[in-house]
C-alpha cells in the first residue's frame, strides 16, 4: 500500500467494497432512514465541546489543517455520530422530533504506528446510522433490528452480534473519577476484553489491586461457561448493574420474538477505544476475523437537558471487503 493504514482495491477487489457499499445503503433506505451527506471536513469544536463524553484520547483521533493559511479548527471527519447530531441540532431537526438518519463516507482517524503495524486502518469507510426521539426500549430494539437486516441484506449468514451494557462494569467501579474509569474502558479495549492481560496491564501502570482482580474475574465470567445475565447479575449484586442487567434482559427478550435464531451472544463488557455510549453496547463479528464488522449503543450526549434517547450502529464497509477478500467468502460476494 502506499501509505500504511490506507487500503487500496482494483477491479474485481474494488467491485466488492462497492457492492457492499450499495448494498447496505440500499437496505437502509428500504428501511425508511434518510440519507445525509456532510462531507469530508469537520469542526473540531463538535469533539471538543463533548469531551465530557467521548473522553480526551479521542481528540488526538483529529486530524486539523488550515485553510487558505488560516487555523479555524477544520479537521477531517473522524465519524459520522457527532457529525450527524451537530447538523441536526443546528438546524432544529432533534427537538420535539423523532427521526432516523444514515451516513455513507470515507472518514480518516489519527491511529498510532502500533495500531496500523496490526492492521488498523487510518482511512476506513463506514456505513452507519443513528435512531432519535424514540423510547430507549423502543430505539434499542429498532438499532440492533436494523442492523441485522443490513447483514441480511449482504447475505452475510455467518455474522453474530455480542451484546452488552455499560452499567454492567460501571456498577463495580462507580467510586472511581470519571477518567478512572475511561482509563480502565481504554484498557479492556486494549487488550482485547482478556481479564488477566487487562490485571498485568491495570496494576502496571499503578491500578489498584482489588479493582484489577474484580474486572478480571467479571471479563472472564464467560471463558468456561456460557453467560447469562442471571449469572452477570448474581456476581455484580448492586443496583447500577442490576438495572444494566434487566435493561437488556428486556430488549433481548423482545428482540427474540422477531429474530429467534439470531446468533447474540452476551459479554460482561465491550471495550471500544472511545467513551460515547451510556447503556446498551453491541457489535457485530465474523468467524475467524480478530476485528468488529460493526458496532454501535445508546448516545445521551446533546440534549442532556431534555434526555433525547439516540441509539446508533456503524459497519466497517472496509472491514468487510477485508474479510470477503481474505476468507473468499462466495456468499457474501453474490450481492
Amino acid at each position: 500500500m502506499l501509505v500504511p493504514g490506507v487500503r487500496e482495491w482494483f477491479g474485481y477487489e474494488a467491485k466488492i467494497f462497492m457492492d457492499l457499499r450499495n448494498g447496505l445503503e440500499n437496505s437502509l433506505l428500504n428501511q425508511n432512514f434518510n440519507y445525509f451527506y456532510g462531507g469530508i471536513v469537520s469542526k473540531k469544536s463538535i469533539y471538543e465541546e463533548n469531551i465530557s463524553n467521548l473522553g480526551e484520547r479521542f481528540i488526538d483521533n483529529c486530524i486539523e489543517f488550515s485553510l487558505n493559511g488560516k487555523d479555524i479548527g477544520t479537521i477531517i471527519s473522524p465519524e459520522g455520530t457527532f457529525r450527524v447530531y451537530d447538523y441536526l441540532n443546528r438546524n432544529n431537526k432533534i427537538h420535539n422530533h423523532s427521526g432516523q438518519v444514515f451516513y455513507s463516507q470515507e472518514f480518516l482517524r489519527n491511529e498510532s504506528e502500533e495500531d496500523v503495524g496490526k492492521g488498523k486502518t487510518i482511512s476506513f469507510w463506514q456505513t452507519g446510522f443513528e435512531i432519535y426521539g424514540k423510547t430507549e426500549i423502543e430505539s434499542s430494539l429498532l438499532v440492533l433490528k436494523s442492523l441485522i437486516n443490513c447483514f441480511k441484506a449482504i447475505n452475510f449468514d455467518d455474522v453474530y452480534f455480542r451484546v452488552s451494557d455499560k452499567r454492567i462494569l460501571e456498577g463495580l467501579i462507580i467510586d472511581l473519577p470519571l477518567d478512572k474509569r475511561r482509563e480502565i474502558y481504554y484498557l479492556i479495549d486494549k487488550c482485547k476484553e482478556d481479564g488477566t492481560t487487562f490485571k498485568n496491564y491495570y496494576i502496571k501502570k499503578g491500578g489498584d489491586n482489588k479493582i484489577a482482580e474484580k474486572v478480571e474475574q467479571l471479563l472472564d465470567l464467560d471463558k468456561n461457561q456460557q453467560l447469562t445475565l442471571d449469572i452477570l447479575d448474581s456476581f455484580t449484586n448492586n443496583s447500577i448493574s442490576h438495572n444494566g442487567i434487566e435493561f437488556l434482559r428486556q430488549v433481548l427478550r423482545e428482540l427474540k420474538k422477531e429474530h429467534k435464531d439470531e446468533n447474540i451472544k452476551i459479554i460482561p463488557f465491550m471495550g471500544k477505544s472511545w467513551d460515547a455510549c451510556d447503556s446498551l453496547l453491541f457489535d457485530a463479528r465474523l468467524p475467524e476475523y480478530e476485528y468488529a464488522v460493526a458496532g454501535g449503543g445508546n448516545l445521551f450526549a446533546f440534549n442532556e437537558d431534555k434526555k433525547i434517547i439516540k441509539s446508533g450502529a456503524g459497519i466497517g464497509v472496509t472491514r468487510l471487503t477485508e474479510y470477503i477478500i481474505e476468507h473468499k467468502n462466495l456468499k457474501a460476494m453474490e450481492l
